[in-house]
Formats: C-alpha cells, sequence, structure tokens
C-alpha cells in the first residue's frame, strides 16, 4: 500500500464521518509499541465528541498501526482541566508490506489509560500507555507478542 492511498483513506473517513458528531479533533501523536522490540512512530489521531478515537501510526513505509477506541471506562478529572481515563478498544498491525511471502498480520484488545489536559476547549494534550493482548494471524496464527505500547500527541478540537 502507497503512502498517497493510506493518507487518502485516512482523508475520506475524516470527511464522512466528522460531520456525524458534535465535537471533532484531529491531531498528531508520536507512539512507541512492543516490549521486545521498541520501535518509535508518529501518526494521526482522530477523537469524536470525547467518546471514540481511531489512531494511525506508520513505522516506516512498510508497517503500519491503527487502533480504534471506542468505550470510556473513566473519564474523571484531576482538576478542571485535566483529566484520567481509561478506555477499551481495538488495534491491528500490518507489517513487511513489501515481502508479501513474509507478510505480518495480528489484531488485539487493547486498554488505553491516560491524561488529557485541555487547557482551552480548541487544544488537548495527551499521554497514554496500552497494554493489550492479542493474536497474529499471519504468517501464522499465535498469541502476538506486543504487548504494551503507548502515545504521546496533541489534538485539535472543532465544535
Amino acid at each position: 500500500m502507497n503512502k498517497r492511498i493510506f493518507f487518502a483513506l485516512i482523508l475520506i473517513m475524516v470527511i464522512s464521518t466528522g460531520a456525524a458528531f458534535a465535537d471533532f479533533g484531529i491531531g498528531v501523536h508520536g507512539a512507541f509499541n512492543g516490549v521486545v522490540d521498541i520501535v518509535p512512530s508518529g501518526g494521526l489521531t482522530l477523537g469524536f465528541d470525547n467518546k471514540v478515537f481511531v489512531y494511525f501510526d506508520a513505522v516506516g513505509i512498510y508497517h503500519f498501526l491503527g487502533a480504534f477506541d471506542f468505550v470510556n471506562f473513566v473519564y474523571t478529572p484531576i482538576v478542571k482541566t485535566l483529566f484520567f481515563y481509561v478506555r477499551l478498544g481495538l488495534g491491528f498491525s500490518l507489517w513487511n508490506l513489501d515481502n508479501p511471502e513474509n507478510l505480518h498480520f495480528a489484531t488485539a484488545v487493547r486498554v488505553p489509560i491516560g491524561i488529557s489536559w485541555r487547557p482551552i476547549k480548541l487544544i488537548e494534550l495527551f499521554a497514554q500507555v496500552l497494554p493489550q493482548v492479542g493474536v497474529e494471524f499471519l504468517p501464522e496464527q499465535k498469541i502476538w507478542n506486543n504487548w504494551f505500547g503507548g502515545n504521546v500527541g496533541v489534538r485539535f478540537w472543532f465544535g
């Protein structure tokens, strides 16, 4: 998958879903994943009504990560503009896109635990850790050894 297609898909998703929510955020983040291999990456994050979050990461040009967090178990203010949260979500990873014989695909259940600071309504700074458990489907079925990850980023909210 080349970068143009990847970013075109993101743009289509933003345009088609942004209008359905009263509060829409878009931002950037840095990420790390894995306990065995800590791999830094950067990506795009989208938020809808501060309840549903979508993350896309690119680690080089042949490794993509994505996640969809859809349940806020806890979203509690620590102080007026600083919040603690615990969410539930699903994630996926696709790598070795340049080598179809060694293509890898995995999916996981994840529980993001983090803090979010909104000094003004427009801007949110966030940091989260991501314990997760999953299954790798390609090239063989096995428990995925990526147990932990995290993100630090900023989102700009509209609405």
